[in-house]
């Protein structure tokens, strides 16, 4: 009997739609980053990327919906740097207050992240990004280790996105804030122990950089470009 040779057009198809869907999401941050997100239209886009604007309507519908992908994308990229300051600690509350203070670090270095959030509005919990899907087992694996106490994690974990929603806006308007006492009041929320949360607030993160050729340093670059008048590198 002959065998049936398997397809594998289908998956040539996926992967090169995946590549390049964020192809069209860097470009996307790049031109945000340079021109201000008011005045970023799918021309630009579609000309950073290389591509036709048929192209892009086989992704987005508009530039709106793009925008919350490139959005989605820096979150994505920045958990996973504010979780890999704790891939080592074993203690939930630790690894809660340690990778809060290393993400929050992130964003004072890289502003454009704070400020891409307020410009199109911040919702970590979208569906489709990984703050949705990584921290409410990360807030029960502590509730199971008895070190919080909590019961709806769903709504804690809209609360602590929300507290850090607001770091980000004082953030982008250049305000100053108390990094300890956003930790702490997520540790409050968390319901840990009182005693434990002033030393837990003050712990020091591991500095995390992101790749030079990922989405936060180079969007970022971009911005750092626009403001000091250097031209992009040829």
């Amino acid at each position: 009997m002959k065998s049936v040779r398997p397809d594998h057009r289908p998956i040539v198809a996926a992967h090169r739609r995946e590549k390049m869907h964020g192809r069209l999401v860097e470009a996307a941050l790049l031109v945000i980053a340079e021109k201000g997100i008011e005045a970023t239209v799918i021309d630009d886009v579609i000309a950073t990327a290389g591509v036709s604007r048929g192209t892009f309507y086989n992704h987005f519908t508009d530039v709106h919906e793009l925008m919350l992908s490139a959005r989605d994308a820096l979150v994505d990229e920045w958990l996973d740097l504010a979780l890999t300051a704790v891939a080592e600690v074993e203690d939930p509350a630790q690894s809660c207050a340690i990778a809060l203070r290393a993400g929050l670090e992130v964003a004072d270095d890289y502003p454009l992240l704070a400020r891409f959030h307020i410009m199109i509005g911040t919702n970590f919990l979208r569906r489709g990004n990984l703050v949705s899907v990584l921290l409410p087992p990360l807030v029960q694996r502590g509730i199971d280790m008895g070190r919080f106490r909590v019961a709806a994690v769903d709504l804690l974990v809209d609360c602590m996105a929300a507290v850090v929603v607001v770091a980000l806006q004082r953030t982008a308007m250049g305000q100053a804030y108390d990094m300890a006492e956003i930790i702490a009041v997520v540790l409050r929320m968390l319901n840990v122990n009182p005693a434990e949360i002033p030393a837990l607030a003050d712990l020091s993160a591991p500095r995390v950089t992101p790749p030079s050729d990922g989405l936060i340093a180079r969007s970022d670059a971009a911005l750092r470009r626009k403001l000091t008048g250097v031209p992009a590198p040829i």
